[in-house]
């Protein structure tokens, strides 16, 4: 089965993306030292990643390490992808 991805970004994907970019400009500007906690920076760059899922995401363990994430119509036959984050 080939996936075909739409020739533009959705409305909500643009401002998403918008949105983060310039959060991680604030964000990354306050990562110097100064009077801000290097910890606070830290958990604010953690909170721009938790966006909510799609209604109808399942989210559960998997067999080693790690989760598996399913998309309301998604099938398992139609294959996987694997994520690796990197960094610490």
């Amino acid at each position: 089965m080939t996936l075909e991805l739409p020739a533009t970004p959705s409305p909500v994907s643009r401002l998403l993306a918008t949105v983060m970019v310039s959060s991680l400009r604030v964000l990354g500007g306050a990562v110097r030292p100064g009077p801000i906690p290097l910890w606070l920076v830290r958990e604010a760059f953690d909170m721009t990643g938790r966006t909510p899922l799609p209604r109808g995401t399942k989210v559960r363990k998997a067999e080693i390490p790690g989760m598996w994430v399913t998309a309301k119509e998604a099938a398992s036959s139609d294959g996987v992808l694997l994520y690796l984050h990197g960094g610490g």
